[in-house]
């Protein structure tokens, strides 16, 4: 091969590989997809991790994948995944998502890049509570007294029933261990602590038990940079469009954040 077609060869799987990260500015998306830079009129503590989160992962080779047909995330298991709802609502900027597709976001996006989006209650929740939780719900919707009258009654009502009228052990411990088996299969650390010591000696066992898991699990909390994030699509971004693309330097650094992405 001679060294012209060699380079002609080494252009092209450059500009192949380029091709990836700028789907989104090109036809037939560049029209569709919006990406105005709106976080370049506030200032940084007026930014939203999610937000950012939101920018960064919509532009993703997965999400132009889906797009053309190369991913099916009408599959069962992208029900209530990231990557499906950015398949779907991505080609709208964050502004344009509009409150409560916002929210919606926050529920799906769960723990990527170090940004958490995850509720309180799902980070961290009593597997008795969970289980105590749905065998009230159960008894609400199999009781017919219950049926017409309003959800604030309704919950008064059948707390008092749950009083007066607790659920069987042997429901209460089925119910435990599959709240348990499930939490387990989901990565989640099991501890079980006695109710009558005091709170900050329950507090420091506790971190002791956590922390001594994540050692042995090799677990660590990536360090989000999510305020650096938007501040790069819009500088490659520029490069790209009107400085005929970005420099190798910017392209590199912003291949680097796309290629760090994993979806759950």
């Amino acid at each position: 091969m001679s060294a012209k077609r060699k380079a002609i060869s080494s252009k092209d799987k450059l500009r192949g590989k380029r091709a990836l990260y700028t789907w989104h500015l090109r036809p037939p998306f560049d029209k569709d997809f919006d990406h105005t830079n709106w976080w370049k009129n506030q200032s940084e503590s007026d930014n939203d991790p999610a937000a950012a989160l939101y920018e960064i992962t919509r532009r993703h080779s997965l999400i132009c994948a889906c797009h053309v047909g190369g991913l099916d995330c009408g599959l069962k298991r992208y029900s209530f995944h990231p990557i499906r709802f950015l398949a779907i609502h991505g080609l709208k900027s964050w502004p344009r998502l509009g409150s409560l597709k916002q929210l919606c976001w926050k529920k799906v996006a769960g723990h990527i890049k170090g940004v958490d989006c995850r509720d309180d209650t799902i980070k961290c929740f009593s597997i008795e509570t969970e289980a105590y939780g749905y065998l009230k719900n159960r008894r609400v919707f199999a009781t017919k007294k219950y049926r017409n009258i309003t959800v604030e009654k309704v919950d008064f009502l059948v707390e008092e029933d749950m009083i007066e009228n607790p659920p069987l052990m042997r429901n209460m411990e089925a119910k435990i261990k599959e709240a348990a088996v499930k939490a387990f299969r989901n990565g989640y650390l099991l501890i079980a602590v006695a109710p009558d010591i005091a709170t900050d000696n329950a507090e420091s066992l506790m971190a002791k038990e956590f922390r001594q898991y994540r050692a042995i699990k090799g677990i660590s909390k990536p360090r989000a940079r999510w305020v650096d994030w938007l501040q790069l699509i819009s500088d490659f971004e520029d490069s790209e469009c009107r400085l005929g693309g970005a420099k190798s330097e910017l392209f590199t650094r912003y291949r680097r954040i796309m290629d760090d992405i994993e979806f759950p």
